[in-house]
């Protein structure tokens, strides 16, 4: 008979607790659910995965997947969120140890390659389910913040972040779900990005910005 993640009444809920109690804690459960499904949508894609599925490989009922995550969405979100977790704390680590922001985007970039899958099914997902466009949203809010670090020493204070990180977020967007094969390495493709953002910033920053033309019909002063 299957282990339940479901509370229940009465005499049944006492003796689920108890069994709980004896067994796995329930944050134990949760991870081995999300390293069940993990494995699955990294293999078979979302499309590919089934509640169902992660329940038999969990050992558990259907039922009690849904009383944490409502939809496949939501678990789907949940793998997400912990690839999210894990790649910023390379990062993070990567940084603290080089002190260097573009060989950490480089290598971050180079290392995604292997959720590529999944960063293509996030995409698709987007539109239906806010818990993955939160996922997505937040990764490439990281990533625009961690590019702005890499160009904003060479532009002296331009003022277009904002330009730059929605350029950035498209360009981000195309190199982890795609599937081209490169015939450059990583290292050629962000240096490329950021010398054509510099270039772009710099160049508008010199533009002096055209002034509003005169109504026409208005006299000049002292006609």
């Amino acid at each position: 008979m299957q282990d339940s993640l479901l509370p229940a009444s009465g005499d049944r809920y006492r003796r689920v607790v108890a069994q709980n109690r004896r067994g796995i804690p329930r944050e134990e459960r949760l991870e081995s659910v999300v390293a069940a499904a993990r494995s699955r949508f990294e293999t078979l894609g979302y499309k590919g995965t089934s509640i169902g599925d992660v329940a038999r490989d969990v050992g558990v009922n259907t039922g009690s997947i849904h009383w944490y995550f409502p939809s496949k969405d939501d678990l789907f979100a949940a793998v997400l969120r912990r690839i999210v977790e894990e790649s910023r704390a390379a990062v993070e680590a990567d940084l603290a140890s080089h002190g260097d922001p573009m060989g950490a985007l480089t290598r971050f970039l180079a290392s995604e390659e292997r959720h590529r899958g999944l960063h293509v099914d996030a995409h698709d997902r987007l539109a239906e389910s806010s818990a993955v466009a939160e996922v997505h949203d937040e990764l490439h809010a990281w990533l625009d913040g961690l590019l702005l670090a890499v160009v904003r020493p060479r532009l002296g204070g331009s003022g277009h972040d904002g330009l730059i990180a929605d350029t950035a977020h498209v360009v981000f967007e195309g190199l982890l779900g795609s599937t081209t094969r490169r015939d450059r390495p990583f290292e050629d493709i962000v240096q490329f990005l950021v010398d054509m953002l510099v270039a772009a910033a710099s160049r508008t920053a010199r533009t002096p910005r055209a002034t509003a033309p005169l109504r026409r019909g208005r006299r000049a002063k002292g006609d």
